[in-house]
């Protein structure tokens, strides 16, 4: 092949790394051009040294090499994440591949075309369609969750895919060696569906441990739900009992408010009464925003918050008819509530704030808190690479999602030593004039 039909292929063959990164892990992207242009130049000279070195151990140093610094320069996550994934795309490529060509293989002995370049193309389009699909599919069950799969299941795959290849190897050399004795359209059909349908195991194992983790996450966020209820529920009882107490003693009260007023004893009226209104203000420190389960998640951190001496401010409310499932709400709040908490809590002037307001078709919720250090943000999102990440990254990618589902969107920024979150969710309940906003 000349040199031109090499790098042909080669950047096809590229193609498959950025799909990866893209559609399999959703990584974040690093927006500079001067970087993709480096990205470009280091693939393209990868691939001379390819070329002109053959498969040698230095050339496959440089390959490896080439595929981490071009991970880099796309992406921005941990390098160490970046080198892991790197080596594991180029080892499953390659398996994918060698499947892929024994697939056309199957054909090309049917048809009698031979040529290199040929066998190459069609080997390099059918691996790229197939990573596009399954890509997609990825896309549609789980942005990104492939990062969150752990190295158990990835390990776990690639052994499969390791197994799957050792038998299309096998099988096409024993239908090979068959073929020699008789030629049988039968048979070279069936190892041709065999092929396919391994492809299609591949598939559906990929995406099954993608919604089994999915299920998991599921789960873990409604056992929080539950919890936040449970809390919410005993602190309604606990106030009730309270208030129980206060209406029992309150005759008590007013028989002694009446013995000192008829002694004239009005600094002790004064003193009782005070000490009354304070009985009687504790009860009225219930947060409400007009929806069960945002108010169970409010006071359960407002409780903590408490404790811990950050000042917490709540304004506005949800409308009388909100649409949005309990699940997304608890997803949302729960989890930039406590990413607030942990930075507010290292912050100079631990302050939390959380405005609500709505209109005709969205609930905007905006929500504020003190934190230390440094916070680098890009096109709105948190860069992985800062520390600080540990503060707020932790379920950012939940709180997205849900965001996504419900056609809204999410803003984050950084104001002088303030976090900002705005969230804009669309909502069908309608608008009241008294909606607070900030």
């Amino acid at each position: 092949m000349s040199v031109f039909e090499n790098l042909f292929l080669d950047m096809l063959h590229w193609l498959k790394f950025i799909i990866l990164g893209e559609c399999f892990f959703s990584f974040s992207k690093n927006r500079t051009l001067q970087k993709y242009i480096l990205a470009v130049g280091v693939s393209i000279s990868s691939s001379f040294v390819t070329i002109y070195l053959s498969m040698t151990g230095f050339s496959l140093f440089i390959y490896v090499l080439a595929v981490w610094l071009v991970f880099m320069l796309i992406y921005e996550e941990k390098r160490t994440r970046l080198l892991f994934v790197g080596v594991w795309s180029m080892f499953l490529i390659s398996l994918l591949d060698a499947m892929a060509y024994t697939l056309f293989d199957a054909f090309i002995n049917t048809s009698n075309i031979k040529e290199d370049f040929v066998a190459n193309f069609w080997t390099q389009i059918f691996t790229v369609s197939f990573l596009l699909i399954v890509g997609w599919q990825l896309k549609r069950v789980g942005k990104g969750k492939l990062k969150s799969i752990g190295i158990s299941y990835m390990i776990l795959f690639t052994v499969l895919v390791v197994a799957d290849a050792y038998v299309l190897i096998a099988l096409g050399g024993a239908v090979i060696a068959m073929e020699q004795f008789t030629y049988d359209w039968n048979l070279r059909i069936a190892y041709i569906i065999v092929i396919l349908g391994i492809f299609f195991q591949i598939l559906l194992v990929l995406l099954l441990i993608v919604s089994r983790n999915e299920s998991r996450e599921k789960e873990r966020v409604t056992q929080k739900y539950l919890e936040n209820q449970i809390e919410h529920y005993r602190y309604l009882e606990h106030r009730e009992a309270e208030t129980k107490r206060f209406r029992h003693d309150l005759r008590s009260h007013m028989y002694v408010l009446q013995s000192y007023l008829q002694k004239k004893q009005y600094e002790e009226i004064e003193q009782h009464l005070t000490e009354m209104n304070g009985t009687m203000t504790a009860f009225e420190k219930n947060i409400s925003v007009n929806n069960n389960i945002v108010d169970a998640i409010l006071n359960k951190c407002d409780a903590e918050c408490k404790k811990q001496g950050i000042q917490f401010t709540v304004k506005g409310y949800f409308p009388v008819s909100c649409d949005l499932s309990a699940y997304d709400l608890c997803t949302i709040f729960s989890n930039l509530l406590n990413n607030a908490q942990e930075a507010a809590q290292k912050g100079n002037e631990h302050r939390i704030f959380l405005g609500i307001r709505y209109n005709d078709d969205e609930i905007i919720f905006h929500f504020e808190n003190d934190y230390a250090g440094e916070i680098l943000i890009k096109d709105g999102k948190i860069s992985t690479k800062k520390k600080d990440k540990e503060y707020h990254g932790m379920g950012l990618e939940n709180v997205e999602k849900c965001v996504e589902k419900n056609k809204g969107f999410m803003h984050i920024q950084t104001e002088n030593q303030r976090f900002i979150v705005k969230v804009r969710l669309y909502h069908t309940g309608g608008w009241d004039e008294n909606s607070v906003s900030r």
